[in-house]
């Protein structure tokens, strides 16, 4: 079972996803006004995953081991929000795990050009089968260096802007306020790893231990997307690119700058290392879910043959997926877009919270209604405000 300081290290390599490398574009978007937005998008999915969690200590006083999506959902509505929510949790993290895939195949190729797309997603692949056999808590070891490493990427894209002949230096305190709902529903992609957090809190030694952690990993998550977000913008200005990475070796006219391809391949290392730390830890949810339908019993903590076992048919459907979705990225990454991050992230623990825990004071459950609120709006709010 995992210290606070392990399941810190495993939440942060949650959050220091893909969506990182996205959120320096807010301050495109919105100037230094997104240093309150990052900060209020990332303080609500820590307040939403603390909510989630009393629901899951409730769930476990009344009898149930380790409750997972589904039982949460059973117990606070019943069948038909069970399968929404567990099929709706099931989607996203293998449709995320198959985005990373192909970001992982492409960073391989980066740093290795002769290899094709397919064997480099195949040989990730047959990484990742052995690394599900490593249990949880030495694995948090590996997150670590996968959370370091994509701090390192984005590192190397800073040392680039450290290297510019001027820098941008913009003076931009607000702007777009119309863009506001979409840019607030880019950090829950970011920060919204919901789904994940039922099998670290069964992981973790205490729940003590685990509150303690979803306020550290929140917290960490915050200032690294707040101080590189805004050294980025400092540097480049409005020519930062949907992608941060996009920005590693270029000038601010986006040429690339004497050195700059020793930086790109560098940079392309340490996204292949984070990523490969990353798929293995949100392939447990769905494996956890596996062996309760094959009716097959993890060890405490996973990892084991048994766990390879599961695994393996998972990360094969995620290879053939990726394989066909990657002649098509741009509809894969808008259904990642258009998923229920919202429901995961706001939507669902406050509706557990309010019918498992039942709230006696009246601003608990105000502020509960509110954040439900909040997440049905949400996708109707970023399309009408794309």
């Amino acid at each position: 079972m995992m210290t606070m300081l392990e399941a810190s290290f495993s939440l942060l390599n949650f959050l220091m996803n893909v969506g990182q490398f996205t959120l320096p574009v807010l301050f495109v978007r919105h100037g230094w006004f997104a240093i309150l937005l990052i900060a209020l998008g990332s303080a609500l999915c820590a307040h939403t995953a603390l909510l989630m969690s009393d629901a899951l200590v409730q769930l476990m006083r009344r009898g149930v081991p380790t409750p997972d999506y589904a039982e949460l959902a059973m117990e606070a509505v019943g069948l038909k929000f069970a399968l929404l929510a567990h099929g709706c949790s099931l989607a996203e993290l293998l449709t995320f795990n198959c985005m990373n895939l192909i970001g992982l195949g492409k960073g391989v190729v980066s740093v290795f050009p002769a290899l094709s797309m397919e064997s480099a997603m195949c040989l990730c692949i047959a990484i990742c089968v052995g690394l599900s056999a490593v249990p949880d808590r030495h694995f948090s070891y590996i997150a670590l260096i996968s959370a370091l490493a994509i701090l390192a990427a984005e590192g190397t894209c800073f040392l680039g802007g450290l290297e510019l002949s001027q820098w941008e230096e913009p003076a931009l305190l607000f702007n777009n306020s119309l863009q506001i709902p979409s840019s607030f529903a880019l950090i829950i992609f970011a920060a919204g790893t919901h789904p994940l957090l039922p099998c670290l809190m069964h992981n973790t030694r205490t729940r003590r231990e685990y509150r303690s952690s979803v306020v550290v990993g929140w917290a960490m998550f915050t200032v690294i997307s707040v101080v590189l977000g805004g050294g980025f913008f400092y540097m480049f200005g409005f020519s930062i690119q949907p992608l941060i990475t996009e920005n590693t070796g270029r000038d601010l006219s986006l040429q690339t700058v004497p050195g700059g391809r020793a930086l790109q391949r560098m940079s392309g290392i340490w996204v292949s290392v984070k990523l490969l730390g990353a798929i293995v830890p949100v392939t447990r949810p769905i494996s956890q879910s596996l062996a309760r339908k094959a009716g097959v019993q993890l060890p405490a903590g996973n990892g084991g043959w048994r766990s390879v076992l599961l695994t393996l048919p998972i990360l094969t459907f995620m290879l053939v997926s990726a394989s066909f979705m990657q002649h098509y990225i741009e509809i894969f990454e808008s259904l990642i877009g258009g998923s229920a991050m919202g429901f995961n992230a706001l939507t669902f623990p406050a509706i557990t919270y309010l019918q498992i825990c039942e709230p006696k004071r009246l601003e608990q459950r105000i502020s509960a209604l509110a954040i439900c609120g909040l997440g049905l709006v949400l996708p109707l709010l970023v399309v009408a405000c794309p």
